[in-house]
């Protein structure tokens, strides 16, 4: 295998997304809940902050704040159209993981938000495991790799779980 065909597999394995329905509510309304959720944040980055984020010197309170709020904006706005969807859906996975150690739990599981960042994890997981899905950018990309590299098996990555995978791409 050459250096070019590992480029290549580097980014079909990037792009790829399964041709799934049901991802482009998700998508949509997920991303726009971020863009939405990061852009208030970005506004309010002074005056907010979590529980132990609190305890943390103010620079560095505003700092992790910061990241938070354009870790959340650059993350819907790539979600929505289905962009790069895999790679912002590890680092949002990243990030909840961050937010909901130091933000929601120490203040317990009632009145603080924990059940809507676990399912805001949740989905998050859900987009970096299986792609944007059809109607997306990802999966135009794709296609076109996966046209420059017919002789290739990148088609495997589809998981063939119906005998019409063949059908998945068109």
């Amino acid at each position: 295998m050459s250096i070019s065909d590992v480029k290549l597999a580097a980014l079909i394995n990037l792009f790829k997304t399964r041709p799934i329905w049901g991802l482009i509510p998700v998508r949509i309304v997920f991303g726009s809940i971020l863009f939405i959720h990061g852009a208030t944040r970005l506004i309010e980055a002074r005056q907010r902050s979590g529980a132990l984020i609190e305890e943390l010197p103010s620079e560095a309170a505003f700092v992790l704040v910061l990241l938070f709020a354009v870790t959340e904006f650059l993350g819907g706005a790539l979600i929505i159209p289905g962009f790069l969807t895999r790679a912002a859906g590890f680092v949002l996975v990243v990030e909840m993981i961050v937010s909901i150690t130091i933000e929601r739990l120490p203040l317990g599981f009632s009145g603080s938000g924990l059940p809507f960042e676990l399912l805001l994890f949740a989905v998050a997981g859900m987009l970096f495991l299986s792609g944007a899905g059809r109607f997306s950018i990802d999966r135009a990309i794709a296609r076109r790799l996966l046209a420059r590299a017919p002789n290739e098996k990148h088609e495997a990555y589809i998981v063939a779980e119906t005998l019409h995978t063949r059908y998945w791409f068109e």
